[in-house]
């Protein structure tokens, strides 16, 4: 079917119009003998989707006949309650050649097309989704925009809709290329506006790439919220952060990506986080929670004008009592006008990043540590807070890099300068070649790795802590070196469609040596119906040992999981276990339970991310943004809050005793404009006027009490 004009009907007596159907069917998506086995749906530029349950529904009659195929160009999705299904559906190569059976990417892609819902919305169910994908690997979104301009007043985020809801898929979201050059110089970036969710992902036991690339998010609550997903690629993106389509949904706050649950790998690069005026309360570049022991990066972004710029929480390193040094590391990250740079902690139970931030390399058979690189706010309440484990903190004093404030268990250390340079992958960057060394390093690093183990549990049993603590660092440097080339292999392994391997693929996954990617691997067999070698991988892991208490729990809840998923994709999973998932599901901190999570997502279950801004720390009222107790920041009150550069403050001490205060006004680069003495139980007029427009630090300083810091936005 080829589409150029106007498909739209219109509710009438609670009935509305239920849109295209493009039907699947059996096989694969090449057509045979000229003839496709799915039907396949061609919009034009102009062309117009309203007003329907579903504008494109892929599968059909049932979800069972799947693999629909869709191209659409310039075509503009309005007010329909989801815009575009996926079922689940896997392509392959069909034809008598060698590569016959290997898998292929999706027959999907929307190039410059427009996803929109707004206050002409009609139906009287409420918009849910722009685009849902159930397990289908390989769509393509270039420079399409998703927004939500509703002007809804709802009091929860999921009512805002999600953008892309994606499980167990693999997708690409991609600016479009205007030039005329190779490589591409001038970009039609896509956006994602106004909604819940710009993007979730989430995932039960699949190994499925995605990448996002040259996208702004805007008054998104949560931009990217990518739960359990490994190998994504989040390249050149903005997300702008301070204004939601109404604050009461999500108490005010905000985040550009949450990233949580076990994860073994991804790049997280060049990326802009930035404040802007508007009504959130708190706002957040990145959180991590529990990503479990590989060694993740987050590096090369910016953070400007934000509450907390990385904030790490749960599990997301090894015990220093564990071994090898294993964990995420922030590195190279530029911040500005942040009140908090970086914080670990605030959720109750285990939170720890790696022990060491730094760049570890091998020097003259030493293992020595350069500097982290991260660029920090001139003033704030905290470059580095650290309510978690202990942590070594390495940075150079002799570029823009001084660490000033720190809180917690913090020891700080000069090294050499880290560079910074540009080192991301952008699959695939490699050639098979590379990718043979990378095999060739891992075995030999391992090599390294158990030889280092053996001696420093010598030096151990003698006596030599010195000697003991050197292997150790040694063991832990191939380690590192273990999780890039194995991380390398799967990444390239998961985007190849042409030479996929399923048994490369098992070998590379157990040689990432993470539980949580043990665990899918297990799971995924089951899933599949390849039950021994389900077994066999959960026999893997109980002879792991590294187990924690935590993963002892995990593994004593397997056989739920087992059951539920034996010969059944996640979203097959029958209703009589919803029970049992139910109560997995409970604990927070559990990888199983965040499956059982994932599996219900499948079957309509809503669960929202868990974080906590730790309130101790930041807090954002209508007078600016505070670093101590809500009670003790309540008294200090700065307003307006943005204004022209006329302010008043007012101050009232929760101490009797204290009568004068002195505020301190800096600019971005930590100038002291102003300085200023406030009397207890007034009102005090401050005259900005003189000064640009933009965002100012205040600083209001009392004798024996922590200060009082927030922000002034000049309009």
């Amino acid at each position: 079917m080829i589409l150029e004009g106007t498909l739209t009907g219109f509710p009438c007596d609670n009935k509305s119009w239920q849109g295209v159907e493009v039907w699947g069917g059996d096989g694969s998506q090449y057509p045979i003998g000229g003839v496709s086995a799915q039907g396949r749906l061609d919009t034009r530029s102009g062309a117009v989707i309203s007003n329907a349950l579903t504008a494109v529904k892929l599968y059909g009659p049932t979800s069972n006949e799947a693999g629909g195929q869709i191209f659409s160009t310039g075509t503009t999705f309005i007010n329909n309650e989801m815009a575009v299904e996926f079922a689940s559906f896997s392509n392959f190569w069909p034809y008598a050649t060698s590569q016959q059976g290997q898998p292929r990417n999706y027959f999907g892609r929307f190039t410059d097309c427009n996803f929109i819902t707004d206050n002409s919305y009609a139906l009287s169910t409420p918009f849910e989704v722009f685009i849902a994908m159930t397990d289908v690997n390989g769509i393509r979104f270039l420079g399409c925009d998703f927004i939500n301009s509703q002007g809804l007043t709802a009091s929860n985020i999921e009512a805002y809709g999600w953008g892309i809801r994606a499980s167990e898929s693999g997708f690409t979201v991609d600016a479009r290329c205007t030039g005329n050059t190779y490589p591409c110089n001038s970009f039609d970036r896509g956006h994602f506006v106004g909604l819940g969710y710009g993007v979730q992902i989430t995932n039960a036991n699949e190994i499925r790439p995605y990448t996002i690339k040259q996208i702004d998010f805007e008054d998104c609550y949560i931009g990217l919220y990518n739960n359990g997903v490994s190998n994504a690629t989040l390249l050149n993106n903005n997300f702008m952060l301070g204004n939601l389509p109404h604050a009461s949904a999500s108490n005010g706050d905000q985040i550009g990506v949450i990233l949580e649950m076990g994860l073994a790998g991804f790049t997280l690069q060049e990326n802009n986080f930035v404040g802007v005026v508007g009504n959130a309360t708190h706002t957040a570049g990145t959180i991590c929670r529990d990503l479990g022991e590989f060694n993740n990066e987050i590096r090369r972004n910016n953070y400007s004008d934000l509450d907390i710029g990385n904030l790490g929480q749960g599990d997301n390193a090894t015990s220093p009592l564990e071994g090898d040094e294993r964990g995420l590391t922030y590195l190279c990250n530029n911040n500005s006008a942040t009140i908090d740079d970086f914080a670990v902690g605030g959720l109750f139970g285990v939170n720890r990043i790696r022990q060491s931030q730094g760049v570890s390399e091998e020097i003259a058979g030493q293992i020595v540590y350069s500097a982290s690189g991260n660029r920090f706010t001139p003033i704030g309440t905290g470059e580095f807070v650290n309510d978690g484990q202990a942590i070594r903190y390495y940075f150079n004093n002799q570029v823009e890099e001084i660490l000033g404030s720190t809180t917690g268990s913090i020891e700080t250390e000069i090294a050499d300068e880290n560079t910074c340079t540009v080192i991301y992958c952008e699959p695939p960057c490699k050639t098979d070649e590379e990718i043979a060394l990378e095999k060739a390093n891992y075995y030999e690093n391992k090599t390294r790795h158990t030889t280092a183990k053996t001696e420093q549990q010598a030096a151990e049993d003698s006596g030599d802590t010195a000697l003991a603590e050197s292997k150790g660092k040694e063991a832990s440097y191939y380690q590192q070196q273990m999780d890039q080339e194995a991380y390398m292999v799967v990444l390239h392994t998961v985007h190849d469609t042409l030479q996929f391997n399923e048994d490369t693929l098992a070998v590379w996954v157990e040689n990432l040596n993470v539980f949580s990617m043990d665990i899918t691997w297990a799971l995924r067999q089951q899933s599949a119906g390849n039950y021994h070698a389900a077994q066999a991988a959960l026999d893997r892991i109980t002879k792991r040992t590294d187990l924690d208490r935590q993963d002892q729990k995990d593994l004593g809840d397997m056989p739920l999981l087992m059951e539920a998923l034996r010969g059944r994709a996640p979203h097959e999973v029958a209703s009589r276990h919803f029970k049992d998932l139910e109560e997995l599901a409970i604990d927070p901190h559990s990888f199983t339970g965040n499956i059982a999570k994932n599996i219900l997502r499948n079957h309509g279950y809503y669960f929202p991310p868990i974080y906590h801004f730790p309130q101790a720390k930041i807090g954002h009222t209508i007078e600016g943004l505070s670093s101590t107790s809500v009670a003790e920041r309540a008294t200090f009150k700065v307003f307006p809050n943005p204004n022209k550069g006329q302010l008043t403050v007012e101050w009232q001490p929760a101490d009797e005793l204290a009568t004068t205060g002195q505020l301190t006004i800096r600019d971005l680069s930590g100038r002291p404009i102003r300085e200023n003495s406030v009397l207890a139980y007034g009102q005090q007029f401050i005259d900005l006027k003189d000064q640009p427009a933009g965002v100012y630090f205040y600083q209001f300083e009392i004798p024996e009490h922590d200060p009082i810091v927030g922000k002034i936005i000049i309009q």
